[in-house]
């Protein structure tokens, strides 16, 4: 039974980051719901081609929590990552959710190559290029996304390209108006060694 169950009280899902940074320490919680008998074993499981990163849960006060620490992330591929929760307990097996998730390179690692364009902004950088050698006459035919152009086909060329720009701006303006990603809320620990964040973000006054 994959993505429903019969008990009662299913958990929230887990509400993930727009991306997740290569070698940081990923930390996540969900509501355990039902599954907060302790029989049941709750394990997130990330994956990508054949890289793969999965840890059970610790079960405290009706939660479910991980926390991969960074020493394990630091192997992730850049890129889109599959991921997976899911319940055991034999012969019982669950999944509550999956989905893809980005992540982004390690800014820490002298060896990472970071890319500052979108796949799209590259394409539409390529584009520009097969244009470039078939106006200048350079070549007599190009090839792009697996289609032949000549010269009078120009035009089919550059509604693709049109599109394409099209595509390219309303991912930026994607970007720019989503805040969420930007807003980075301090967190310190306070005199009895629990963590609360920093003002304005603290409920209590500066």
């Amino acid at each position: 039974m994959n993505g429903s169950t019969s008990i009662s009280g299913a958990p929230l899902p887990v509400i993930f980051p727009d991306n997740l940074n290569v070698g940081d320490s990923w930390a996540f919680e969900m509501n355990a719901g039902e599954y907060n008998d302790g029989t049941w074993t709750a394990t997130m499981t990330f994956a990508s081609g054949s890289w793969r990163l999965a840890q059970a849960a610790t079960l405290s006060q009706g939660l479910f929590y991980w926390l991969f620490a960074s020493s394990d992330t630091l192997s992730a591929p850049v890129g889109t990552l599959a991921y997976s929760i899911r319940v055991d307990k034999a012969p019982e097996r669950y999944t509550l959710q999956e989905g893809l998730i980005a992540t982004v390179p390690n800014l820490a690692d002298p060896s990472a190559v970071i890319a500052t364009q979108t796949i799209k902004q590259q394409q539409l950088a390529a584009l520009d290029q097969t244009l470039l050698s078939l106006l200048s006459q350079r070549t007599e035919e190009v090839t792009f996304a697996g289609k032949a152009y000549r010269l009078w086909d120009v035009s089919k060329l550059w509604q693709v390209r049109k599109d394409l720009a099209a595509e390219v701006s309303a991912e930026q303006d994607a970007m720019s108006g989503n805040k969420r990603h930007q807003l980075i809320i301090p967190v310190f620990k306070s005199g009895w060694g629990n963590p609360y964040p920093s003002y304005p973000f603290y409920p209590y006054g500066p």
